[in-house]
């Protein structure tokens, strides 16, 4: 979930040329993400804080709320330390910035993942 075109076809590919990871949808708006979410049941909800009509945040409380603990990895330009630290008391099991390395990003969602 990002609200970048150009960076959501970029990440999808990286992911999808990784060759043990697949990007099961994407959603650049915010409203329709815990839908598209409910309807895919992902491994991984990768989403960017800084969204257009809502926030990532916000959309991470109403994942919780609505589906339990679905696994959520923020991904953003943010690095303010107040913004990481209320996305992992919603439970995000990590926060990537969009800056890193794409093998930096690679191994920041496998790492979520678990494998």
């Amino acid at each position: 979930m990002d609200d970048h075109r150009f960076f959501v076809a970029g990440l999808s590919s990286l992911i999808n040329h990784a060759g043990d990871l697949e990007v099961c949808g994407s959603s650049l708006d915010g409203i329709r993400v815990v839908s598209e979410v409910r309807r895919l049941h992902p491994d991984l909800v990768l989403m960017d804080v800084k969204l257009p009509q809502t926030d990532g945040l916000t959309i991470a409380r109403s994942l919780r709320r609505m589906l339990g603990d679905i696994p959520i990895l923020f991904i953003s330009s943010l690095a303010d330390a107040r913004v990481r630290q209320q996305a992992f008391s919603l439970g995000a099991l990590g926060f990537l910035e969009k800056t890193q390395e794409p093998n930096r990003l690679l191994e920041g969602i496998r790492r979520a993942l678990g494998v």
